[in-house]
């Protein structure tokens, strides 16, 4: 999962929604803020490829961007808070 925050030039959260895209130009998946700016999406990276999204701006301006590389190593994790009040973490 890839959380973001999106900012217009002043620095303040944003709402945009786009499409992310491998560097074969294939589909992968959408995304979208919900709140400030803030967003999550589901994504898995694989090796030897580079990701861009393509945006629309608060304005309906269209807007191309490229992700960061990811890391060839790492771990994941998430954090989940039950019914009882007692955090479930995954690694």
């Amino acid at each position: 999962m890839v959380a973001f925050k999106a900012t217009d030039w002043n620095g303040k959260g944003c709402n945009v929604h786009g499409r992310i895209y491998s560097s074969n130009d294939d589909f992968i998946t959408t995304f979208n803020s919900s709140h400030l700016g803030m967003g999550l999406f589901h994504f898995k990276p694989m090796p030897g490829f580079t990701y861009y999204c393509i945006y629309k701006a608060p304005d309906s301006t269209e807007l191309r961007a490229e992700l960061p590389k990811s890391f060839s190593k790492g771990i994941t994790f998430s954090v989940i808070k039950n019914l009882g009040d007692e955090l479930l973490l995954d690694i």
